[in-house]
């Protein structure tokens, strides 16, 4: 369902910020086998080789775009015929989520050293005694310290609303504006005269004298 989708999306974005290779390749190589075998080799899309005439785009089902680009931003675009957008999408993401990957380094980094200070500022100022230049460094260091650790987290809080906005964007996108829907049926009513020669067959027929008739068309 949709947290199984949330959990390897995260997982996803986990495998680019560790640089798992491995693991970023397996999820990366499920955009081309899926553009291959679900849109590539369709004859829909062309007469049966890769050189053929292509056909007009291949019919896909809303949902269908949408599980798969909630799972790999661009994905959807892909599986609908739209590698250039469904590239724009996850290079975007990959973007996106390697700068906040390296934001957040840098705020474990500062907070990390803030709390090293903090705890031998009280050893150096015993240590210290009279002199007082070792502790007027540390609290100076730890002033530029907190004033980093702000930064980071006001940079980390605008890349991750972006990376929401974003997401979102490419659910949209996914379903309402990518590929082609599956013709649905509609009904028309048409208004048919006719008359019979037999009326023994009259009330055999589906459609009646000066009648109407529904119809489905595909």
């Amino acid at each position: 369902g949709y947290g199984m989708i949330g959990i390897k999306t995260l997982s996803l974005a986990l495998a680019v910020r560790e640089n798992n290779a491995a693991y970023l390749a397996f999820y990366l190589s499920l955009v081309p086998l899926d553009a291959y075998f679900g849109y590539a080799s369709a004859e829909k899309w062309n007469s049966g080789t890769f050189t053929g005439d292509k056909f007009p785009e291949k019919e896909t089902h809303p949902l269908s775009r949408l599980w798969r680009s909630a799972l790999i931003p661009g994905w959807g675009q892909f599986y609908s015929g739209e590698p250039l957008k469904g590239g724009l999408f996850l290079a975007s993401f990959l973007i996106l989520d390697t700068t906040l990957g390296s934001v957040s380094d840098k705020l474990n980094g500062v907070r990390y050293e803030k709390q090293v200070y903090n705890q031998i500022a009280p050893i150096s100022a015993f240590v210290s005694g009279s002199d007082n230049t070792p502790s007027i460094y540390l609290s100076y260091r730890n002033l530029e310290l907190t004033s980093l650790e702000k930064r980071y987290q006001t940079e980390r809080g605008q890349i991750l609303t972006l990376a929401g906005i974003f997401y979102l964007y490419n659910l949209l996108d996914a379903y309402f504006n990518s590929g082609t829907n599956p013709t649905e049926p509609e009904e028309s009513l048409s208004f048919r005269p006719f008359l019979f020669k037999n009326e023994d067959k009259f009330l055999s027929t589906r459609d009646t004298v000066f009648g109407g008739s529904l119809e489905w068309i595909y």
